[in-house]
Order: structure tokens, then sequence, then C-alpha cells
């Protein structure tokens, strides 16, 4: 008798509809706030060619060699006084492609030497995998912030369902 109990289907009543509705709402609300998004890739300023930069690039590479890294696939002018590096595109870091940014500003007080110290720190960006792992930290955080940001759609999303 007991086994056959067991066996009982469970009744779906109104009642029981309605909190397996709003379970399931939570959950793809929790989805929607939570989950990193794609982001669209802008470039931060203008790309900067081998053909009109050779200089510049005459260094990037002397660099790269210098330190076993392969060369960014795009490099680009930013009107910041900073420079960085990142990975953009792919999928959980396969696919992506390496690019780097250096700013304009303090380009003219900088000697040979000093734009090769900011250009290998920046290349250690690679090394040290924090382009890796950066953009996990920022999806994130942007996650986090989309979170309590948006408390009331849950509620409402939830007045609707009750």
């Amino acid at each position: 008798m007991a086994r056959n109990s067991r066996r009982e289907k469970i009744a779906i009543t109104p009642r029981r509809s309605v909190a397996l509705y709003v379970l399931l709402s939570k959950v793809i609300v929790s989805y929607i706030l939570v989950v990193p998004r794609r982001e669209k890739f802008e470039p931060p300023g203008t790309p900067l060619d081998r053909d009109t930069h050779p200089l510049l690039f005459a260094e990037l590479d002397d660099i790269a060699d210098s330190l076993n890294e392969p060369l960014p696939g795009e490099v680009y002018r930013i009107g910041q006084g900073n420079a960085f590096v990142a990975d953009r595109g792919g999928i959980l870091g396969f696919g992506s492609r390496r690019i780097i940014a250096v700013g304009l500003p303090p380009l003219p007080v900088l000697n040979i030497s000093e734009f090769r110290g900011v250009v290998a720190h920046e290349f250690g960006q690679y090394d040290s995998g924090d382009t890796s792992i950066g953009p996990w930290v920022y999806k994130t955080q942007a996650a986090m912030i989309r979170t309590f940001i948006n408390p009331k759609l849950e509620e409402n999303t939830l007045r609707r369902v009750g």
C-alpha cells in the first residue's frame, strides 16, 4: 500500500500553478538581471595602421618580440592621458582579439625609453592574465548594479502574477 501512495500523481491545483508561475517568473527575472550581457565593441579611439605609423609599429614589434607576446591585432590612439590593453570579442576568451590603445597627450613628454616602459607595462597585462579576468569582474559588477538599480522590475512582475 505504501508504494502505491508514493506513486500517486500530484494534482495541479490553481494555487500550485500560480506558485509555479511565480517561481518561473523569478528565475527569468533573475536571469535577465544577473547574467552578464554581451557588449558591443566600440573602438576607443582612432585606429592606427602600420603604413601610416611605421615607427610606432616598429617599437611595438620590438617590445612584443622582446616579451615573447604576440602583437595586438588593433592599435588605437586615444585622447586621454592613458594607455590600456584589452581582449575583445570571442566567447569565454576563445576567439577574442587583442587591442592596445595609447593616449596622445603624454606622448610628447615621454622619451623613447619611457614610452617603451609604458607599452611594456601594458603587455604585462596580457602576460599576467588581467585581460582575461578583468572582463569577468566588470560584467559581474555591471550585473550587480543592474540588480540593485532595477528592484522595481521584479516587484512589478510579481504584482502582475499575484
